[in-house]
């Protein structure tokens, strides 16, 4: 019987955070991974995952300096639940070629993103989360070339910070949650430029935070087309 309490415990844990991931604050955007060669290359994403619409732009300023733009926008509703957030950030970073045989990339790109989402769930109890955000993000990057493929290992660390936030189930919680994550990812680009596919998936690990209900995303996922001049 002993044996079965750290079981017992770890099950009632995963079962609260469960009930409290109903309402979400919190979707991850796509990472981008431009993967640069040179200087004056231009790269446009289109894709479509769980943060909804995903539109990334990046250019290369100089043969180890770039700049990027991104956005998610995602307005999905069903009976008895909702969500909505739009999110938009910006950021610079260093790329160069790695010599490990193959042809082999890295990238470190950094920046700082606004957000706000708002979602309801109604299916067992009536939940609503709003909040508006802040998020300062870096992500390091290595890809690795096989002829047409591209196989793209990346880690994405976020301070996220809350301008407001609202929880509403048997009662009215405001709060302004502060939290620190990471987000590896795994994209696989196929073709050649000037156009390529590429699939991204993705985990979500938010530390602890200050609010007694923080709903978030715990993974993430996208497909879609990149443009590449």
């Amino acid at each position: 019987m002993r044996k079965l309490k750290p079981l017992f415990f770890l099950l009632m844990i995963l079962l609260i955070i469960f009930l409290n991931s109903c309402t979400t604050v919190y979707v991850p955007n796509e990472i981008n991974t431009p993967l640069f060669t040179d200087k004056n290359e231009f790269r446009g994403g289109l894709s479509y995952g769980v943060s909804g619409v995903n539109l990334q732009l990046a250019y290369s300023l100089t043969k180890e300096l770039g700049f990027m733009a991104n956005g998610s926008y995602i307005n999905s509703s069903t009976q008895n639940s909702s969500i909505y957030q739009r999110y938009g950030e910006l950021g610079i970073g260093y790329f160069r070629k790695v010599n490990l045989g193959e042809r082999t990339d890295f990238e470190l790109f950094g920046g700082i993103g606004f957000g706000e989402t708002h979602s309801h769930d109604n299916s067992a109890i009536y939940q609503r989360e709003t909040g508006t955000y802040y998020k300062t993000f870096l992500q390091p990057t290595m890809a690795f070339a096989l002829g047409w493929i591209h196989l793209a290992l990346s880690l994405r660390f976020n301070y996220l910070s809350y301008y407001s936030h609202t929880t509403i189930t048997s009662k009215t919680i405001t709060d302004k949650p502060k939290a620190i994550g990471v987000e590896p990812a795994l994209s696989l680009l196929l073709g050649t430029y000037p156009l390529k596919v590429k699939y991204q998936l993705g985990i979500s690990m938010i530390g602890p935070t200050n609010s007694v209900i923080f709903g978030r995303s715990f993974f993430f996922t996208s497909i879609g087309l990149v443009i590449g001049l």
